[in-house]
């Protein structure tokens, strides 16, 4: 038998083993796990209709979030080389209600399926346990669908790790494992961003994007707790703590007292935890399975990460001049700026972020209130900005802007506010509320079409000016509608959108200060643009034939007006 077979052999054994304890501390698991999940979910970018395979699945939490995604017309290959824990996942799907799922064993170093047949790959802190990694990517490559994506987990370096690293060191030091080896088979075998991307590229894979996540977490109360915990859902490390003598595991745990010090909070320890999140994609046409890069295509500007308050940030840039940044409206994304900001570019800075829980910008674990959000957009502001930018903000991206103006205005040259909402109660149209509520309660094609027709001027007529590429606008919004961090969005545009700012508050944004709205906008009324206009002074640019979104309905008149309120006398053309 030979060392690679060998290594399979253990693992299979190890995790059929676990399975059983393993599936009772799901939720303790999933817990920790969860913006990994989350991320990977997203970045994956499903669509409705799509075929998901997940690898090594343990109990399937993440590749049930995309069973959802993809819907009844989609699928999802649910899947782990150990029957028991395939088992736990089946009894785990039946508990959810997810009906569009195949379970297979399936060993992800040769996996039996069909090249070319799956749209999406998932795999979660497996690739490193695996006994031949890069013939594991290499096989998720072959059954991908050119253009498909693979989404996985790894951990990061040992030392930012201490839930798994101190133990396994302990067990290491007595024999009872063998010596960490950096590049091979191992729970920090993939720690290394670089050896990761190399497998990835080796294998076949482009556009390779590796993430550090500061998750999972784990608390406990104390260590033993902390033991006993491991010994349930660890892999190796587990199966070597239950096979300890009583004097062995006494005196490992004396030590992890000692060590776990630092981390010692009121009800006991909490552990923190990085992972390096990585998105890559099978090379060839792209399809709608990745709309976001479609609607990005052509569109000059770079996009990048940025860590901002804690949130990790989805920001795209381009241009050079007097810094504008761009904040987008509910349930958006940044790209939705793609009508005006290669014009905008050849005047300005632009810095467009996705918000927090929109887009690609994570949600995170700890809530987004008030505070928050304005300091996540001042560190947007410091790290982009050489100066104080003018703050460009639609619908909910008005109210968060005008509440930054309100709390540091001196951060700002100027702010402009489109449809904004936060300057009046929110009193929509009859229609506009239906179409809002049937799309966030049941996002689909037909929901998302006549909340769009409340969102247009003429909806026929936007289909017909975008051509191709109403398919990835359209499959992008729906993706972010359905995505895990729709929910977290949703509370942000009930805490700092909906809720009208005091009048004496607005009274005191002493910034230079423009409004741009749409004549027929059916949620944030002309009339509210016009009392904002008489009570405060500030000036009013009306765009006709337009709704809620004047730079999609009208990007012409939009870029106009938005150059009279950045005090310029460009012309767009």
């Amino acid at each position: 038998m030979t060392t690679i077979e060998k290594l399979r052999l253990q693992n299979y054994e190890v995790w059929e083993n676990i399975a059983p304890s393993w599936e009772r501390r799901r939720a303790f698991v999933e817990r920790a796990g969860a913006p990994v999940r989350d991320w990977m979910v997203r970045e994956l970018a499903p669509r409705p209709g799509d075929t998901v395979l997940e690898l090594a699945a343990g109990v399937g939490e993440t590749g049930f979030e995309a069973a959802r995604i993809v819907g009844a017309g989609g699928r999802l290959i649910s899947s782990d080389f150990s029957p028991a824990m395939l088992d736990a996942a089946r009894r785990r799907g039946g508990e959810l209600g997810v009906d569009n799922v195949d379970y297979r064993v399936i060993d992800a170093e040769r996996i039996e399926l069909e090249s070319g047949s799956v749209d999406g790959v998932l795999c979660r802190y497996a690739y490193m346990l695996m006994a031949d990694p890069a013939a594991a990517l290499a096989e998720a490559h072959r059954v991908l669908r050119p253009g498909g994506r693979l989404a996985l987990a790894v951990f990061g370096a040992p030392q930012r790790n201490p839930f798994f690293a101190l133990v396994a060191m302990k067990l290491a030091q007595r024999g009872h494992l063998p010596p960490p080896d950096p590049e091979g088979p191992g729970l920090f075998g993939m720690a290394s961003p670089e050896r990761t991307t190399r497998l990835l590229e080796a294998a076949g894979f482009d556009e390779v994007r590796v993430e550090e996540l500061p998750a999972p977490r784990f608390g406990f109360a104390d260590v033993d707790e902390y033991l006993t915990t491991v010994a349930d859902t660890a892999g190796p490390l587990a199966l070597a703590l239950r096979g300890l003598p009583d004097d062995e595991r006494a005196q490992i745990k004396s030590e992890l007292e000692e060590a776990f010090a630092p981390f010692a909070t009121d009800g006991g320890y909490e552990l923190p935890g990085l992972t390096l999140a990585v998105v890559a994609t099978k090379p060839g046409t792209k399809t709608a399975s990745n709309p976001r890069s479609q609607l990005l295509a052509g569109i000059p500007v770079a996009e990048r990460r940025l860590e901002l308050a804690g949130i990790p940030t989805a920001v795209l840039e381009g241009g050079a001049g007097p810094p504008v940044v761009l904040l987008h409206g509910p349930g958006e994304s940044a790209p939705n700026w793609r009508w005006v900001i290669p014009q905008l570019v050849e005047t300005h800075r632009v810095i467009a972020p996705d918000l927090p829980a929109h887009g690609s910008t994570a949600a995170p674990d700890d809530g987004l209130g008030a505070e928050r959000v304005l300091g996540w957009l001042g560190a947007l502001i410091e790290r982009t900005c050489d100066s104080p930018p003018a703050l460009v903000g639609h619908v909910l991206g008005g109210a968060i802007g005008a509440r930054f103006a309100i709390a540091a205005g001196e951060r700002l040259s100027r702010l402009v506010l489109v449809d904004s909402l936060g300057l009046a109660r929110f009193r929509p149209s009859a229609r506009f509320a239906l179409g809002l509520v049937g799309f966030v309660t049941r996002p689909s094609e037909r929901s998302y079409d006549r909340f769009m027709r409340q969102c247009s001027y003429d909806l026929d007529a936007l289909r017909e000016r975008m051509g191709e590429e109403w398919e990835p606008f359209a499959y992008y919004n729906l993706e972010l509608a359905r995505a895990p961090n729709a929910k977290v969005a949703g509370k942000l545009l009930r805490r700092l959108g909906i809720p009208p700012i005091p009048p004496e508050e607005l009274a005191r944004i002493a910034v230079p200060t423009s409004l741009i709205w749409g004549r027929h906008d059916r949620a944030n009324r002309l009339e509210v643009a016009q009392a904002a206009h008489d009570r405060y002074g500030w000036p009013l640019h009306v765009i006709e034939d337009s709704a809620d979104d004047p730079a999609r309905d009208q990007p012409e008149a939009f870029l106009r007006a938005l150059h009279v309120a950045l005090g310029r006398t460009v012309t767009a053309t």
